[in-house]
């Protein structure tokens, strides 16, 4: 009636009775995981040993299978735990390899890179090409800045000679234009006023015929077709001395209109070519670098292009006038002819060849006027297109002759600098000769004291020779210090004139304007001490 184990089916007294019985090696102590085998031989020898284990335990027991089978459990389970534990050994040999292999890649990736270090000279080496690379690439632009500044630079003192000189020659040119075109105004005037005083002789003429021809007509005024003609000539006579009159106050009317349009277009023009001379002044002082010219050139264009558009728009406007008037003179006309028909009978005296013949006269002496002035003024234009083009060379030939001269001082300073080198030279070998011959003790005390005074003075002109070389360099570095000086000048200025501060740009225009006077003026004095005329 008492409970059985579950796992073995056995009551707690069998359990008891088959504890006692079994031998002490059955309960020893189960093997460590250090005693357990590592390798698949071990494995085996180990398993064998079980079996014969197994074997011992049933023939220590004899028929009772229950301790063998418990015995036979217990020997599976430490197998499989032997089983485990040889695979964790393999997983620890496959990390352990894993991790080597990673440190090995590490050392050589290390390596790798201290070669390239060495290779490659390192970053520090790195920066130090690049720096110079940038010194070098700083130093060529330097450089080319410089050639292009001298080569297209417009601060030297000849060019700007040459633009002012080239601003004088244009306000001589548009003063010459303006007494030219005084004198072509004068003389219209004059021949305006002259054809004015032909007309009025015509008019008298005209005036002396008709009274002629009134007082034939009177002679004749008995017979019948001309007491008709006077009758027709009687109606008409007062509507017709009405438009006369008439026609006389439009034609003095538009005489005196054309007169003062003349006067008030010269007026405009003489107060247009002050303020423009005006503008050409300022602007010739404010043209001191290229941006300047190039800015003036782009208004210039635009002003000409205006002036010329301004110019389309009064012959516009000119031409519609014009028109009015030839509108008019054209009714005059009309009315002329239709006069001249009423009077055919009294113009047959006139001879249309000599009316041709005066009118092909005139128009040809306009056109040989026209022809004239055209004539004037390209006779003009070419005079002053050769003075620019002589002053020009005159300009290229005194900085020539500068060149030249600075060239030949500067080879002659040199040339002397390297004999009193040479000389200098030579004294120092000598002096070192004959005092290794005093060293040797060969000569008397007399030639030891003339060869201490040859000493003294070669020493003298040494020490002169060295203070001529030290002038030498010293003028030759006040030079450099010079050109720098006005290098940094010219860039100041530059900057100063294309700034927007017009105060320090009208003090720059002046001080320009100064230092171009002072140097026509020391131009004048070197040309009259050398004997130029």
């Amino acid at each position: 009636g008492k409970p059985e184990c579950p796992d073995t089916g056995m009551t707690a007294a069998t359990h008891k009775s088959w504890r006692d019985d079994m031998p002490a090696s059955a309960y020893a102590k189960p093997p460590s995981t250090d005693d357990l085998p590592s390798s698949g031989d071990e494995a085996d020898t180990y398993h064998l040993s079980q079996r014969q284990l197994q074997a011992a335990i049933i023939d220590s027991t004899g028929d009772d299978g229950l301790a063998a089978r418990v015995a036979y459990q217990n020997l599976n389970s430490l197998v499989g735990l032997s089983r485990k534990i040889s695979e964790a050994v393999e997983h620890s040999k496959a990390v352990l390899d894993r991790r080597m292999r990673k440190a090995h890649n590490m050392f050589m990736r290390k390596a790798f890179e201290g070669w390239l270090m060495v290779k490659f000279g390192g970053k520090e080496n790195r920066d130090k090409m690049m720096k110079v690379m940038r010194r070098m690439t700083r130093f060529r632009l330097t450089k080319a800045f410089e050639a292009w500044r001298a080569r297209h630079g417009n601060m030297l003192p000849h060019q700007m000679m040459q633009k002012k000189a080239v601003a004088v020659m244009a306000r001589g040119r548009v003063k010459r234009a303006y007494l030219a075109w005084k004198t072509e105004v004068l003389n219209n005037m004059a021949a305006r006023e002259r054809r004015y005083r032909e007309d009025y002789v015509w008019e008298e003429c005209m005036e002396a015929q008709r009274r002629k021809r009134e007082l034939r007509a009177m002679r004749m005024w008995r017979r019948r077709i001309m007491g008709r003609v006077f009758g027709v000539l009687d109606t008409n006579l007062a509507e017709r001395m009405r438009k006369r009159a008439k026609l006389a106050r439009a034609m003095g009317y538009w005489t005196k209109a054309a007169l003062g349009k003349a006067f008030g277009t010269w007026l405009a023009v003489l107060l247009e070519q002050k303020r423009r001379k005006g503008i050409l002044l300022k602007a010739s002082r404010r043209l001191g670098n290229l941006a300047l010219t190039r800015a003036w050139n782009a208004w210039d264009a635009q002003t000409n292009e205006a002036r010329r558009i301004k110019g389309l728009l009064n012959k516009a406007a000119m031409k519609m006038k014009m028109r009015q008037a030839s509108m008019a003179w054209e009714a005059w006309m009309d009315y002329l002819l239709w006069i001249a028909k009423k009077k055919k009978a009294m113009r047959m005296w006139m001879q249309p060849a000599l009316a041709r013949a005066f009118n092909g006269w005139i128009s040809n002496h306009d056109e040989m006027l026209y022809k004239k002035s055209r004539l004037r003024r390209i006779i003009l234009r070419m005079s002053n297109y050769r003075l620019s083009q002589a002053f020009v060379g005159w300009v290229y030939a005194v900085q020539v002759l500068l060149d030249e001269n600075n060239e030949e001082n500067f080879a002659s300073l040199r040339e002397r600098a390297e004999a009193l080198e040479g000389e200098n030279a030579k004294l120092r070998r000598d002096n070192e000769r004959f005092v290794r011959l005093i060293d040797s003790g060969d000569w008397s005390r007399q030639r030891v004291d003339e060869m201490q005074r040859a000493g003294e003075v070669l020493a003298e002109e040494r020490a002169e020779v060295q203070r001529l070389l030290q002038r030498l360099r010293e003028d030759y570095m006040q030079l450099e210090a010079a050109k720098r000086q006005q290098e940094e000048e010219n860039r100041g200025l530059k900057d100063r004139l294309l700034s927007g501060n017009f105060v320090q740009r009208n003090k720059l225009i002046v001080k320009g304007g100064s230092s171009f006077n002072g140097l026509v003026r020391a131009m004048k004095s070197d040309l009259v001490d050398s004997g130029v005329d």
